[in-house]
């Protein structure tokens, strides 16, 4: 900017001076015919020489000492110098003292106010001075040199003036557009750094842009620019977003924490929408801003607290049912075994017997499960290496399945090598135990199983993943649901268990089928680095030991 200014100037002061060379030039013509003798004068040819050659010093480049200041100072001080050796040889012709107006404006350019009223004054001196000199100084100055003298001065302070306040104008606008330069910058760099989507459409549906979290959540290439209907850009997979912007546009009502869901990739994501309008000049509807966020991690901690909550509850009511029938049972299974050793029982009646017996076992296990569940300790969380803490799920799934007899290939992996976990590492294993065991009996004992460790921002993902049927995808939502199982002789409160000791920890556990085949289960944890400390999750009434529900 500053060099365009002072290219600007130059230029513009070269003009002023070729001014003052054809003004002189022509202005001997005009002497010529009244004084011949005057034009050949030496004054008048030094002075037209000084003249020219000033115009070839345009052409010397400032360096060192010699900055453009000075030698636009030293410029404006030949042309004055050229002029008034012209003027003092033509001094007679009238109006004489415009021809030092073109050093003056010359010096407004180049050298601002204060350079315009020296070159003023200057000027006035080099009109005044070869006046004196022929009277000595004794007579006073003739009327029309006194007065040039004075338009001289006047002509350098205002043209100063006026080329002071033209640069305070252009510097005024040049701040201007660098400070609407500035805010553009910065207001598009917020808008593309948001992570909430944003659209911004004319009252038509067109957008007019979209900046890159929007491409983003919506699953746009960044080809996609302004310019295109909203119902182009997102096609079927985005309708209800844009029955939804269209409708805000038709009835003129904003919309305010909408929920509409799309389809990217294969996947529908839930949105929460927002939608405002713009405004013309004149008050008329200009169009509207979308803002929209991906609530699907919202809805996952939805699911998490409603699970959570069912579970606590699940947790008390079982408390209360075991204690309820654990002192009845006992009571039954002592008096029939009381009766089966003081009586002579046979045959239909000694089998009902047994069978008393055979299921007042099985009851006694589920009461034990619930309680198991009820009354899970709360964790007592310490700082464990994910890698031993794989070593250790590996050690233990390696005796299981020998002492088993399986034939189950295990593979534990660890991408996080130096992560760590703030958990009660017996808890956790626990619940990776159980979700291995179930993975070794859904594959009938014949397969793969793999437990794998990874760092997934400030969390850490356990996935434990087999290559049995999978899950059917009815149960995958209601799988950690207390009571839901798929065993024959299960409780259905193994995976409940799981997923209140993930709770505990602060963390969430999700089911899936893997693309490969299989069920996948994956654990989150916060990582110890993220300065998390879970909460435990403390809903027993009392303490006791875990014990392995099935």
């Amino acid at each position: 900017m500053t060099s365009i200014a002072v290219r600007h100037h130059a230029d513009s002061s070269f003009v002023l001076r070729t001014l003052t060379v054809i003004l002189l030039s022509g202005g001997s013509l005009l002497v010529a015919l009244r004084d011949p003798a005057a034009m050949l004068s030496e004054h008048y040819l030094v002075g037209l020489g000084v003249l020219w050659g000033a115009l070839a010093l345009e052409l010397v480049p400032a360096h060192g000492r010699l900055t453009r200041g000075r030698l636009d100072a030293i410029l404006v001080g030949l042309d004055i110098l050229a002029v008034g050796l012209v003027v003092s040889a033509v001094r007679d012709l009238p109006g004489v003292s415009i021809y030092f107006l073109g050093p003056v404006c010359t010096a407004a350019v180049r050298l601002g106010r204060e350079g315009a009223t020296a070159a003023a004054t200057l000027a006035a001196l080099g009109l005044l001075l070869p006046a004196l000199l022929d009277t000595g100084g004794l007579n006073p100055v003739d009327v029309q040199t006194a007065v040039g003298a004075v338009l001289l001065l006047a002509s350098g302070l205002a043209t100063g003036e006026l080329v002071r306040l033209v640069e305070r104008r252009r510097q005024v606008e040049r701040d201007s557009l660098l400070s609407a330069r500035r805010v553009d910058h910065e207001l598009r760099m917020i808008l593309d750094n948001i992570g909430s989507g944003l659209l911004t459409v004319d009252a038509s549906g067109y957008v007019s842009r979209i900046n890159p979290a929007a491409r983003s959540i919506l699953g746009l290439g960044e080809r996609t620019s302004g310019g295109m209907h909203l119902d182009e850009i997102l096609g079927a997979n985005g309708r209800e977003l844009t029955d939804l912007v269209t409708g805000a546009l038709q009835d003129g009502r904003r919309r305010r924490r909408a929920e509409v869901a799309v389809r990217t990739d294969g996947h529908e994501v839930p949105l929460g929408v927002s939608v405002d309008f713009l405004s013309a000049e004149d008050g008329r509807l200009a169009g509207a801003v979308v803002i929209f966020t991906d609530l699907t991690e919202v809805q996952r901690l939805r699911e998490h607290l409603r699970r959570t909550d069912r579970l606590a509850g699940v947790g008390e009511l079982a408390a209360s049912i075991a204690h309820e029938l654990r002192n009845p049972l006992a009571s039954i299974r002592g008096s029939v075994e009381l009766l089966a050793s003081e009586l002579e029982v046979r045959d239909q009646q000694e089998q009902l017997m047994q069978l008393i017996l055979r299921e007042s076992n099985r009851l006694n296990t589920i009461i034990t499960d619930f309680l198991s569940f009820a009354r899970m300790p709360s964790p007592q969380p310490r700082e464990v290496p994910v890698a031993r803490f794989l070593d250790d799920v590996q050690l233990q799934l390696e005796q299981h399945v020998a002492a088993d007899d399986a034939a189950v290939e295990v593979v534990c992996t660890n991408q996080a090598p130096d992560a760590r976990l703030v958990v009660d590492p017996d808890q956790l294993l626990q619940a990776v135990l159980n979700l291995a065991i179930n993975a070794c009996e859904a594959m009938n004992h014949e397969g793969r199983l793999t437990v794998s460790g990874t760092v997934a921002g400030d969390d850490v993902e356990v996935r434990v993943r087999d290559t049995g049927p999978g899950l059917p995808e009815t149960d995958l939502e209601d799988i950690f649901a207390p009571f839901v199982t798929t065993k024959k002789h299960g409780t259905g409160l193994g995976l409940p268990m799981v997923a209140r000791i993930i709770h505990g920890h602060g963390g969430t556990i999700e089911a899936q089928n893997s693309a490969s085949g299989g069920a996948e289960f994956v654990i989150r944890l916060p990582r110890a680095s993220s300065h998390h400390h879970p909460e435990p999750l403390d809903l027993a009434a009392e303490a006791g030991e875990l014990a392995p529900v099935h």
